[in-house]
């Protein structure tokens, strides 16, 4: 039986938890029996959830399928090195140096559209040596994440997305200076490759610092392109979040961290909902196919699970970031839109 990505995420937490009551061969073990269980591709998946590269579970499968040629101490000879952050105090320092917007402090967004392979040849310009693996492994150590698209890129794609950046950026310290809210959207749908028998349900759970769980969990789950459900998913969390935190503005800003504009349902549900609140609203989307890190303290997550009958079972997640909130005696002056694709950032008003 395959394991979801919650599964690994949740051995993650429990791995953390363990790990200072384990030799460095238990460690290895626990690791490799956890990775079996997924079968193919549960190296390098245990691997990025641990942290650890994926020789150390590879050795460690090892010794689960060779008991007999148990080492005669815990540590293997070599073992232990120290951590690149260790060794090298500035590599993080010029890792972030190399993220998007440059020579900004304290910036909201930061990105990078160049791949892992090419921030490790321009460290070694700046004298480290380090891989693409391990630049990979530290950027999501510093809260980084990986926006992936199934549709090719072409050259000029890559210099258009950086660009939405630097215009959503600019929004987005635009509205805080104005005392308006901000909030950053990230969307996710997933559908169930390997299903087990059962009824159909629907579970819901959206709350702050929650994350919502759904029943009948069972078999390996694929990433899709988000759908029209995924989009009513996050218009419904967005609006809990305005009612119970009873927000009192005149604009609202939505970062959605996926791409494309969410179709006509998403566009006339939320012109309702502009409505209702008697506030204008801006939608912005951030590319695909990017390394980003979105700054927010406050997190709301819903996850719905759809088991339909004569239907494939489908995952819809959203994580909802709030960056800002109305403040007192805010400009509620019309805060034009960004400049760009109208399929990437656009106005909705009541």
């Amino acid at each position: 039986m395959g394991m979801n990505g919650d599964g690994v995420k949740g051995f993650a937490e429990e791995f953390r938890m363990l790990e200072p009551h384990l030799d460095e061969r238990q460690r290895r073990l626990v690791l490799a029996a956890r990775a079996r269980s997924l079968g193919r591709g549960g190296i390098s998946r245990i691997a990025l959830a641990a942290g650890v590269h994926p020789s150390t579970v590879s050795k460690g499968i090892e010794e689960l399928e060779s008991p007999e040629a148990r080492p005669p101490r815990v540590r293997r000879p070599g073992g232990g090195r120290k951590r690149l952050t260790e060794t090298d105090p500035g590599l993080m320092t010029d890792l972030l140096g190399l993220m998007e917007p440059r020579h900004q402090p304290r910036p909201v967004l930061q990105w990078t559209t160049r791949s892992t392979r090419r921030l490790a040849e321009e460290l070694a310009g700046l004298g480290h040596r380090v891989s693409a693996w391990s630049v990979s492994r530290l950027l999501r150590e510093a809260g980084f994440r990986l926006s992936t698209s199934s549709r090719p890129l072409l050259a000029g794609q890559r210099l258009d997305r950086d660009a939405q950046f630097h215009r959503v950026n600019e929004h987005v310290q635009r509205c805080m200076l104005a005392g308006q809210p901000v909030i950053v959207l990230s969307l996710r749908r997933r559908t169930q490759t390997t299903t087990a028998g059962g009824t159909a349900a629907v579970s819901t759970a959206t709350g702050a610092g929650d994350t919502g769980t759904a029943a009948d969990d069972d078999g390996d789950w694929t990433d899709q392109p988000v759908d029209r459900d995924t989009w009513a998913v996050a218009l419904a969390t967005v609006c809990g979040w305005w009612a119970e935190s009873s927000q009192q503005a005149g604009h609202l800003l939505i970062v959605a961290d996926s791409p494309g504009a969410g179709g006509r349902s998403w566009r006339s549900e939320l012109t309702r909902f502009a409505a209702r609140i008697g506030v204008t609203i801006t939608v912005c989307h951030l590319p695909s196919n990017t390394l980003r890190w979105n700054q927010g303290e406050d997190r709301i997550r819903s996850n719905v699970l759809l088991r339909l009958p004569g239907s494939v079972p489908s995952r819809h997640e959203v994580e909802m970031r709030v960056i800002a909130e109305s403040r007192d005696g805010a400009d509620h002056a019309l805060i034009p839109t960004p400049p760009g694709p109208s399929s990437w950032n656009y106005l909705v008003t009541p």
